[in-house]
């Protein structure tokens, strides 16, 4: 398990990794295409700390050089989703699952189409979005820029030195770049700038040829052979669809610490809710992330509580010896492994919780009346935490005929012959390779793994002989038996025996649902609230435009512009009892907005006929 997974090797992230590393995390950035992100298609950057003058591609290699060498393991590989497990979090490319303790997202952005005609006939065929990529195919020919901030200033300054000639397209009647990039295009002879001017199609057969560009109310066909877009960027969080840490826009919501509304997630970079986006605020994100992340795993074992205390209850049950065999049964089956050397047998059994090592040791010696054990502690996948392993080397045969060991005939199912002996199987299972995630997060998941097909698909037979559901889906190199319904989850923990667990997670589950129906009645109401000004304001509007025009209208039009204009912010229902209030007849709600439909076309028909 990692402790710090990044998903992005932009600025942002790659700060995050240099950080990360330095502290000593186990740190993994992952990459679906070249690091650098948007840097890379930035053709000369000479607002960053220490580089006057630099390409996108020398800062971001320089960046990468960095990461690479603090050692920093890089995986190029595609992130399709991630899961939040509480305790620990998932990260799912096209090709593998990954676990960590905490998540960085510094995905970025890509940047945003014009989605007009002909845009799709033509991407990479005359349409790109990166000058210094593609700038050289243009030499000496005519290309066009759509925009007018920075990234489009900065890519006509670099592509003016290639092209014959460049048109910049800007829908404002001003360009937005910073006034030091503006002054220098100016010096630029071959740039012509078309103000408030848009781009209604590509036109060209197997590559593109021409542009439709309407300037102010003049429609003009312009000669190209490429064009450059630079309209705005699209946050990259396809892949967190599932989470709920996404504004309206798609950016990612976090707080001054990066830290996203889930703990162990956090975000930084240009895929955030922010005002400034600019590498140097990508780098200072990153910093800050990491600084934060520190302090989450400092504190990660208080997110370990509730599994552990579902384990603690588990291991105080007396068990009679028909369970106890049972219970051990499932423990040897999923948590043990065989050693031969020099002709002694061991039977090693490895957890990474002292509980449940000491539990397999009590049933082992009350079992078997084994006294002597071997001992080990070895560095495990947890950072600062250790795996028991506990060596046996008496009774090895009997325990291996009694529980079907490595041989042909299976024993086990004869030992879980009722009930009880089937609850303490899956007592043993849950305790040797099973986690719960706390009621507290944004999903509810309770899993047992196993390396063995026929042991995960007893697991799933006998959980679901109790009505439970339980599916199975592959994970690393072998499988889990997974609930995913809340109530399949508490029943589980019921029959294995955590019922005051199961009280503490119906608890904080009932308080957790009652809070977010709360929030989706307030989101509701505040949704709401806004289309009832907005409609308001529209009807304020037309209701303008009937006055200045002095056109006569019904009087029952005349009564719903009086009421309007008297209770702007109302309501359509509250509009109707100051109606009826203010006139003294009865209004229906359809009604009123008949008349405000009315009032909507005259005013229409105002506004088109005097060109408004």
């Amino acid at each position: 398990m990692y402790d710090l997974l990044i998903i992005g090797s932009g600025p942002a992230g790659m700060t995050a990794a240099i950080y990360g590393k330095r502290a000593e995390l186990n740190v993994a950035i992952f990459e679906k295409g070249a690091p650098g992100g948007q840097v890379l298609n930035t053709a000369f950057v000479d607002n960053y700390p220490g580089f006057k003058h630099a390409s996108g591609y020398e800062l971001a290699s320089s960046m990468f050089e960095h990461v690479l060498s603090l050692g920093v393991e890089t995986k190029f590989e595609e992130v399709i989703d991630v899961k939040d497990f509480g305790e620990y979090k998932e990260v799912i490319t096209t090709t593998n699952s990954y676990q960590a303790k905490s998540l960085l997202i510094a995905s970025g952005t890509v940047p945003r189409k014009l989605r007009v005609k002909g845009e799709e006939n033509f991407i990479y065929r005359g349409i790109s979005w990166c000058a210094i990529c593609d700038g050289a195919l243009y030499k000496d020919k005519d290309v066009l820029v759509v925009g007018g901030g920075n990234s489009a200033v900065e890519e006509t300054i670099y592509l003016s030195s290639i092209a014959r000639k460049i048109t910049i397209v800007q829908n404002l009647d001003h360009l937005t770049a910073e006034k030091s990039l503006v002054q220098k295009l100016k010096t630029i002879s071959n740039v012509e700038v078309l103000y408030e001017a848009n781009v209604l199609e590509f036109k060209g057969n197997e590559s593109l040829e021409s542009v439709i560009v309407k300037h102010r109310n003049e429609e003009k066909e312009i000669k190209v052979d490429g064009v450059f877009e630079y309209i705005g960027l699209i946050p990259v969080t396809h892949f967190l669809k599932n989470l709920p840490i996404l504004n309206n826009q798609g950016y990612i919501q976090t707080n001054e610490f990066l830290e996203t509304k889930i703990p162990g997630i956090f975000a930084a970079g240009d895929v955030i809710e922010k005002h400034v986006r600019q590498i140097v605020t990508a780098t200072n994100d990153g910093a800050i992330a990491v600084q934060s992340v520190l302090k989450y795993i400092n504190k990660w074992g208080v997110f370990l509580s509730f599994a552990k205390r579902v384990k603690e209850e588990l291991v105080q049950i007396q068990p009679s010896k028909e369970e106890a065999l049972a219970e051990f049964s499932a423990m040897i089956e999923l948590g043990t492994e065989l050693a031969i050397s020099e002709r002694v047998k061991t039977l090693w059994f490895k957890s990474n919780n002292p509980t449940v090592a000491r539990r397999f040791l009590g049933l082992l010696k009350g079992l078997y009346k084994v006294e002597n054990t071997l001992l080990t502690k070895k560095q495990g996948n947890f950072k600062k935490g250790y795996q028991i392993q506990l060596g046996v080397q008496e009774a090895i045969s009997d325990i291996m005929v009694e529980h079907s060991l490595f041989g042909e005939n299976d024993k086990v199912d004869l030992l879980i012959q009722n009930e009880e002996t089937i609850k303490a199987y899956l007592r043993g299972a849950f305790l040797t390779t099973g986690s719960v995630n706390d009621p507290k997060t944004s999903e509810y998941h309770l899993e047992i793994y196993s390396e063995n097909k026929d042991s995960i698909l007893r697991i799933q037979r006998l959980m679901n002989e109790f009505g439970l559901n339980a599916k199975i889906t592959k994970r690393r190199n072998g499988l889990i038996c997974y609930l995913k319904d809340v109530t399949s989850i508490e029943d589980f923990l019921r029959i294995i025996g955590a019922s005051d667990t199961v009280f503490e997670y119906e608890d904080i589950r009932i308080k957790r649902d009652f809070n977010n129906s709360i929030n989706r009645v307030l989101n509701c109401e505040i949704a709401n609230e806004k289309k009832t000004i907005q409609a308001a304001n529209i009807q304020m509007k037309y209701i303008d435009y009937i006055e200045k025009s002095r056109v006569k209208v019904d009087y029952k039009i005349l009564q719903a512009m009086e009421i309007r204009k008297e209770n702007p912010d109302a309501s359509l229902n509250e509009l109707v009892e100051y109606f009826e209030e203010k006139y003294k007849e009865k209004i229906t709600k359809s009604g009123l907005s008949h008349r405000f439909s009315k009032l909507k076309e005259i005013a229409e028909e105002i506004m088109r006929d005097s060109q408004w």
